[in-house]
């Protein structure tokens, strides 16, 4: 339903919303017949289960034991805990990627081995050795289709220090990779 027109779903779900129908008592009775494995249009399938569903169950207390026989039935158990079942798969959304490993990421903790350390300077500092491993990992990763080491240094140095780090091309096809773009072609000029 989440494609469908919203003033169309309003349309088809206003016979029962005027007769005083919850959410649970829809659910309940669209559960009462088999579902067909493939839907085309959902607003047409929705149209279609609810059609005389008024005169099936006119009164409030029949729609409760309706909904209360629902929520008892070992169906409605199932369809509560089948979307936990399967292998999980990774957002599709490479921003929520993004947050999802920096999440898992482990966080750095304080240390006195990190106080002797020199303080670093610009990325201008950056010998050519290091740009370039820096430059090779980072068009490594995208390649895999990996953006992440590209934007983190974006975001955290800025896009000056990202295109003095990885070339103007590289920093210009991950940004369009993180977000998602789908006109970009991922091999090298």
């Amino acid at each position: 339903m989440g494609r469908a027109s919203v003033p169309r779903i309003a349309w088809i779900l206003k016979e029962v919303s005027d007769a005083g129908w919850t959410a649970d008592q829809v659910i309940a009775f669209l559960d009462c017949g088999d579902a067909p494995g493939i839907v085309h249009r959902p607003s047409g399938f929705l149209a279609g289960r609810l059609k005389g569903a008024v005169a099936l169950w006119p009164t409030e207390e029949g729609r409760e034991h309706a909904v209360q026989a629902y929520r008892d039935s070992r169906h409605a158990e199932k369809a509560r805990h089948q979307e936990w079942e399967g292998a999980w798969q990774a957002p599709r959304s490479m921003a929520v990627r993004r947050m999802v490993a920096e999440a898992f990421a482990p966080q750095a903790q304080p240390s006195d081995q990190y106080e002797s350390l020199p303080e670093l300077g610009g990325v201008e500092d950056l010998s050519e050795q290091d740009r370039a491993d820096m430059q090779a990992t980072g068009w490594g990763e995208f390649m895999a289709g990996d953006p992440t080491f590209v934007m983190s240094t974006y975001d955290a140095l800025g896009p000056a220090a990202a295109v003095h780090i990885f070339g103007a091309d590289l920093v210009q096809r991950a940004r369009k990779l993180a977000s998602g773009s789908s006109l970009m072609t991922v091999g090298r000029r």
